[in-house]
């Protein structure tokens, strides 16, 4: 009986392991000087205040998803649905750059900064805050969840 009792006991740790491992974070987070070494110069920047993304934030489940298209932002919650700015619509196969919402929360967290600058940089997306960048985004699709 006691053997059974530490294979269940065993076996539930196994189980909360592996849920961990595949908890999937979308973005990291680096000083700007690293960035502008890793993902290249700023292309294309536009700021956003940084009281509107937290409300967007409050919009949307785990996953916000960013795409600079001309001259604006174009931002959707965790379910492909455009949040900012309001009446844009977007296509189900064009592609944008998602971060966890813990992610960019832990990015707001790093400073009391008045706005936030959503960047193109050639192939990548990032969001600046400070002196703080995230990127390493999932593309969505293909990968949306």
């Amino acid at each position: 009986m006691k053997s059974k009792i530490n294979f269940f006991f065993l076996f539930i740790s196994l189980v909360a392991v592996l849920l961990a491992a595949c908890a999937k974070y979308h973005g990291e987070i680096f000083t700007k000087d690293v960035a502008n070494q890793k993902f290249s110069k700023v292309q294309q920047s536009i700021e956003l205040p940084t009281s509107t993304l937290r409300s967007l934030l409050n919009k949307t489940n785990s996953n916000v998803m960013f795409k600079v298209m001309g001259d604006r932002v174009i931002i959707l919650d965790n379910k492909r649905n455009v949040i900012y700015p309001e009446g844009v619509t977007v296509n189900q196969d064009e592609v944008f750059s998602m971060f966890s919402v813990s992610v960019v929360n832990e990015l707001l967290s790093q400073g009391n900064y008045p706005n936030v600058n959503i960047e193109g940089r050639g192939t990548a997306l990032t969001i600046t805050y400070g002196d703080k960048t995230m990127e390493v985004a999932t593309l969505c699709p293909p990968i949306c969840d």
